[in-house]
Parts: C-alpha cells; structure tokens; sequence
C-alpha cells in the first residue's frame, strides 16, 4: 500500500512539479505525503487505535463547527447559497472544515466509524452520532448524500450477516441482500427527487458528450462540464506530465475566468490536467490497491473499509 501510494505521488506531484508545462513545487504537498505515509505505518499497531482517534478528531470537529452557529455563524455558515437543496433553510454549513463539500463526507465517515466502532458511553455516542448527522444534513453535500445512499443498506446488511449470535453466525441470502440494496436505492433516488436536479445534470452531461444544449456553463452544478473541458485542452497541452501543480490555482482560474474552478472538481481529470497521462496510471494504480486491500480486508474490517472506500470513489466523480 505504501509502494502504491509512493508511484501515485511521484507520478502527480514530483515529475509534473518538474517536467510539468509550468514547472513549481507546493510546500502543502509534501506535509500530505509525510502525514499519508506515518498513517500507514501504524498499521502493525492495530487499526482501532487509528480509529479511536479519528472517531475522537471528527466528533470534536462536527460538535465545535455547530457550537459556533449561535455565536459565529458567519464562520461556519454559507448564507444564501445558490446551492441549498433543504426547505426553508436558506444557507449550507461549511462548520470549521474546507466548505460544505468537505465536512460533509467527513461527516458520513465519522457516522461509519461510530457504527462500526462506538463509544462505550452512550451519551458520547450519541453526542457523537447526532453532531456527524446534523452536520452531514445542514452541509448539503450532494455527493456525501449520493454516497451514503449507496453504501448504508448493503454496509449495514453485510454487518448483520457477519455479526454473531448465540455464537452462531447469520446467514442472509443473496436475493434478500439484493432486496435489501434495491430498496435502498429505489429510496435513494426518491429522496432525491426533491433535493437534486436531475434535468440539469442530464442536461450538462448531454452537452459535454455533443448532444446539445447549454448544460456546460449550468451554474446549478457549477458549471463542471466546462470544467472537464478545460481539464481536457490542458492535459493535451502537455500529455505526458500534465499542466503541474499551479493548475487550478488563482493565476490559473484568472486567465481562464472561472474563479469557481479550485480543482477540476473530478479526479481523474485533476490527475489528466495536472499529471497527464504518467498522473492517471499513478492514479489508477493506487486506487487499484485499495480497492484490492478493502475487499480482501472486508471481512476482517465487517464491511468498513469498502465503505470507505466508496466514499472516496463517489467523491472522486465529482
């Protein structure tokens, strides 16, 4: 795991920083290498320990981001946000994360974490659930939504197959797995009819695949059409090492208009444009890896870390 990641971060930070078509380094990048790679040393520690402490950082992180509501809503609040997707609520939360896009997944993680490894007091556990769903709600992630949609029902169904009782362990069978997934879906997308636009989605991806339309500068999901097309004539600028690792930054979005542009708001097409084609197969790779360890360690991890997993994946389209 730690090779993968070491191929990834050479290939979309060290050589386009380099061979890049504006070469430049970013101090930011290399305290994330060095946290990245101390984190993956533990694992001979045992991972709950690992998990102890992010359930502890994240439960104080969504409890002090809705603490500060009545006192400083201005930082922790979006007010008037074009964005909001709730009745009557006229902003999203950003708390004391990033912006709504980031506390809400860390939000969904912190409540895949208490399901998996609660707190042995149960007002703590339940401080610590309430805070991660009130934050995961008022953020308005649609992406964390999304990804919880898909990973709750079969996250939560493999943890009862795999849970022991009377020293026997469940049985479940497959046809009311699939049931179980399909109903969570069907609900998924129910509730979605309310909060998502799903006519401005189709329309934005029937524009960036030439089927017409204005769908590429729709403002209600922030023009990402435009965004991938950008990504695309900078990556064929440079196909091998990519633009490097200024794209995206304030000189970037100023030449190009589009201010709302921090990253290229996809992942592959981040490691396209900032890496090219080197950044992609370090990319893949990596996630390759994961996705090998998170399945072999299913079990063992009683469904946690593929939901992790999916989390980033979803996360990663958008």
């Amino acid at each position: 795991l730690i090779l993968s990641f070491i191929v990834y971060y050479v290939t979309n930070v060290l050589l386009n920083a380099y061979f890049g078509t504006v070469p430049g380094i970013i101090a930011p990048y290399f305290y994330a290498a060095i946290i990245a790679v101390a984190l993956m040393m533990t694992r001979d520690q045992g991972y709950a320990n690992l998990l102890i402490a992010f359930r502890w950082s994240l439960t104080i992180l969504m409890v002090a981001s809705l603490a500060l509501i009545p006192f400083q809503p201005n930082l922790v609040l979006q007010p008037n946000s074009p964005e909001v997707r709730l009745p009557v609520i006229t902003f999203r939360m950003f708390g004391l994360g990033s912006g709504p896009n980031s506390i809400g997944p860390l939000a969904a993680t912190l409540i895949l974490i208490a399901i998996h490894l609660p707190f042995r007091s149960k007002v703590l556990q339940l401080v610590s659930l309430a805070s991660a769903i009130a934050v995961f709600i008022l953020a308005q992630s649609q992406t964390a939504w999304i990804a919880m949609g898909f990973i709750l029902p079969p996250y939560l169904a493999y943890r009862w197959i795999t849970s022991e009782e009377d020293g026997r362990r469940r049985q479940l069978s497959p046809s009311l797995l699939f049931g179980l997934l399909g109903l969570g879906l069907a609900g998924l997308f129910a509730v979605s009819l309310f909060f998502v636009d799903w006519p401005a989605i189709l329309g934005t991806m029937a524009g960036f695949i030439g089927l017409g339309g204005d769908g590429l500068t729709n403002r209600s999901i922030s023009g990402r059409g435009a965004i991938w097309t950008v990504a695309i004539q900078t990556f064929l600028e440079n196909p091998l090492f990519g633009y490097g690792l200024t794209a995206w930054d304030s000189a970037f979005r100023a030449k190009l208009n589009m201010p709302f542009a921090f990253h290229a708001h996809n992942q592959l097409m981040q490691s396209l444009s900032v890496g090219g084609l080197l950044g992609v197969a370090g990319l893949l790779f990596y996630l390759g890896t994961l996705t090998y360890y998170s399945l072999r360690y299913a079990r063992f991890t009683r469904g946690l870390a593929p939901a992790l997993l999916t989390l980033v994946l979803v996360r990663c389209i958008s």
